[in-house]
């Protein structure tokens, strides 16, 4: 597995409390990627050229990891006025990437994520 795909949810269809409890739907590649739903932005994200044993490796492929949920999230698009909007954008990049990660099985990339939910 070298790859992992993120995609969410139609997470702006659904009310607040739905967008928290399913902000995003993660497919883990394997031999046959899994396709996102119709319609819903995904990202492939490969960490095929990194050690992921590697402190470097690790920041690399998280950095690719939030990118990636910011361009699944629409982060760019939202305004930071629009509280509501925002909300769900953050919860969107937080569940993408804890999705993403989990996928992964990396406990260094695991760390990187504690790290990273504690300071936002």
């Amino acid at each position: 597995m070298t790859s992992i795909i993120l995609h969410p949810t139609a997470f702006r269809r659904a009310t607040a409390t739905l967008t928290l409890l399913s902000a995003c739907l993660f497919s883990v590649a394997h031999a046959v990627p899994a396709a996102p739903a119709a319609g819903t932005p995904s990202v492939t994200v490969s960490y095929a050229d990194l050690n992921l044993a590697s402190e470097e490796g690790a920041n690399a492929l998280f950095a690719r990891i939030a990118a990636a949920a910011r361009a699944v999230c629409a982060a760019e698009s939202v305004d930071i006025r629009d509280l509501g909007a925002f909300t769900r954008v953050r919860a969107c990049e937080t569940a993408a990437i804890t999705g993403a990660v989990n996928a992964v099985h990396s406990p260094r990339l695991a760390s990187l994520r504690a790290t990273y939910l504690q300071h936002g």
